[in-house]
């Protein structure tokens, strides 16, 4: 017997029930009724093969029946559309560090970016966020956060590190990231100071989406392991 006509089976006989129950009492018994209906359908939908394509004939289904279970149904689903999205560095930083040396990536490459899907392991290559920008900040080595943890944004910014007083800015160059499909590459960068001051001697580099973008879908930050920056003594580097 296919599953289609099993599920839609299930459905209608649900919800009738629920509605012939609810008849026979208050309006609040009802509301009331109708959530636990809702409860049952999403349930019993979801926990099949076609999990994606089943809440959609259930709402269709319901919509027949009870305008306000298909209201419902339907704020459920968007809620389980919100997209977890992170940024990934794709490669690592070539160390040592100084004072006055260009960042480079591993065998002198750029530092490449990107935007990841973080429930399908993909890169997100069109939308909206595929094209934004991010700032280029410091922080302090001992943000020991697992590259698996959903940490707040307010967090990653707890442990931005900003230049000593007196001091020209800890980082110079280009600051800010243009994403094209989903990816970007860092641009020319120094530091101007070593890392010796710092509570735990070392830095990290961080990227963050820039204030200027919407706050409507959360991406996580990302961050390098941790390094230390050792004070240049010789000749021939030169800042920005």
């Amino acid at each position: 017997m296919p599953r289609s006509w099993l599920m839609e089976k299930v459905v209608r006989r649900v919800v009738r029930e629920e509605l012939e129950r609810a008849k026979s009492d208050s309006a609040e018994y009802c509301q009331s009724c109708i959530g636990d209906a809702l409860k049952d359908v999403v349930q019993q939908v979801c926990s099949t093969e076609d999990a994606v394509q089943k809440p959609t004939e259930a709402l269709e289904l319901a919509n027949n029946d009870s305008p306000h279970l298909a209201r419902s149904i339907g704020k459920s689903m968007v809620k389980n559309d919100t997209r977890n999205l992170h940024l990934q560095l794709r490669n690592k930083l070539s160390l040592p560090l100084f004072t006055g040396k260009k960042l480079e990536g591993d065998g002198g490459a750029p530092i490449s970016v990107a935007l990841i899907d973080a429930d399908s392991g993909d890169a997100v290559t069109s939308g909206p966020e595929a094209s934004i920008k991010l700032d280029v900040v410091v922080l302090e080595g001992d943000f020991n956060k697992d590259d698996g943890e959903n940490w707040a944004r307010e967090e990653f910014e707890n442990y931005e590190v900003k230049e000593r007083e007196g001091k020209r800015p800890l980082l110079t160059g280009n600051l800010q990231v243009k994403l094209k499909a989903g990816v970007g590459e860092l641009g020319d960068m120094i530091f101007t100071d070593n890392s010796s001051w710092t509570r735990s001697k070392s830095f990290r580099i961080g990227l963050k989406v820039a204030s200027s973008y919407g706050k409507n879908t959360r991406i996580r930050e990302a961050k390098t392991d941790a390094f230390s920056v050792k004070e240049y003594r010789g000749q021939g580097m030169n800042y920005f």
